[in-house]
Order: structure tokens, then C-alpha cells, then sequence
């Protein structure tokens, strides 16, 4: 997607504003895009230097984004890792102690430590559901062999409660192919942005 040649460049201008904020020290990174990364929004490499995310983030639905939009969304990420990689370049640490909330602070944003990011794993494939209690499992691989619901039949496979595949979706790249407008409306959101910094956001 075209698109996210411009989408990368925004997010590699924020990323660097983000640590500029955070004061010297920390090295320039770089941020990509990876369809791999399927169970995280995103991916830090501290020695390399590299950030990457996660495009899946476009196949949720606005109204199932905790930040209420898809540039929120990642703008989110970058100040989250913004903060582990000057947090690794000061101490060497990697997760989420007091310092690195301290960075995310500075960078306004609240944090619990727990979950912070996710994961969403958005880039499901394959819908099972139990016929009993409707309980659903999105998986990126089908099941092998006989599985049935956790909740009804814990502790032992029951055949009445046997998880049965409900929906088969595309694979999640090309369901990425289809929400251009999903991509355009959070470059047309970051381009109107002015300054490094945002509003407090809260992440959970």
C-alpha cells in the first residue's frame, strides 16, 4: 500500500521529536511497518535500533480502539517505545520500571505497566465458538484435532461443547489491501497535528 510509505515517514518524524523530548542520549531509531508482528501493536529491537509495527492495527474498527482513533492508536506506541528505548540507552533496562514510567510521563502519557499495549491480535484468521455457551475463539492457525470450551467442559474434553469453525476470513493481508480509507483518514490526522506533544492520553 502506498499509503504507508507516508505513514512510515510521519511515524519515524514522530518517533524522533519523541525522544528529542526526552532528552540526549538515546540513539536515533528506526520505525517500520511489519505484517509479522501479529500479536502486539509493535516491536522494539534495542541494539538495532529499530522499531516496528504492526499494521494491523487498521482492521479494528474505530469504536474498538482505546484511543478512539487509528493515528491515537499508534501514536500511543511510539511514545511507549520512545520511552523503552531512552529508558535502554540510560540503564540498559528493558521493562517497565519506574524510570520507564517515569519517560512516559514526560511524554504524557498515563500508565498502568500492565498491558499497556495490548496485545490485539487483530490479525486473526479462523472463528470458533462453542454451540453451548456461544463463547468464541479467534485464532491465526485452525485447531488440530478435538478441542471444547474451557468454560463448559473444564478440565476435559466433552464433545457436546466441541468448538466448531463459525467464520474463515481472508488472510489478514489482504483484509489489509481493503481499509485504505482507514489509512488515509490517520495520515490526514497526523499531518494536522502541531508540535511533538499531545494531550494526556491514558494507556492501559
Amino acid at each position: 500500500m502506498d499509503e504507508f510509505a507516508r505513514l512510515t515517514t510521519l511515524a519515524n518524524e514522530r518517533f524522533d521529536a519523541y525522544l528529542d523530548a526526552l532528552g540526549e542520549g538515546t540513539p536515533k531509531h528506526k520505525v517500520e511497518f511489519s505484517q509479522r508482528i501479529t500479536t502486539c501493536w509493535a516491536l522494539i529491537y534495542y541494539r538495532r535500533h529499530v522499531v516496528r509495527l504492526s499494521p494491523y492495527v487498521f482492521l479494528l474498527p474505530t469504536e474498538q480502539l482505546r484511543h478512539a482513533s487509528h493515528w491515537s492508536e499508534l501514536d500511543a506506541t511510539l511514545r511507549h517505545e520512545a520511552a523503552h528505548a531512552a529508558q535502554f540507552a540510560r540503564t540498559g533496562e528493558t521493562g517497565h520500571s519506574n524510570g520507564f514510567h517515569g519517560l512516559l510521563a514526560k511524554l504524557g502519557v498515563d500508565a498502568s505497566g500492565e498491558c499497556d499495549l495490548g496485545p490485539e491480535n487483530v490479525a486473526f484468521r479462523y472463528v470458533y465458538s462453542c454451540p453451548t455457551c456461544d463463547v468464541t475463539w479467534r485464532r491465526r492457525l485452525p485447531l488440530r484435532g478435538n478441542w471444547s470450551c474451557g468454560q463448559c467442559a473444564p478440565g476435559g474434553y466433552a464433545d457436546q461443547h466441541r468448538m466448531v469453525l463459525v467464520q474463515e476470513l481472508g488472510s489478514p493481508r489482504m483484509r489489509l489491501a481493503g481499509n485504505h480509507d482507514r489509512v488515509q483518514a490517520a495520515i490526514q490526522e497526523a499531518e494536522m497535528e502541531h508540535g511533538p506533544l499531545r494531550p494526556r492520553v491514558r494507556v492501559r
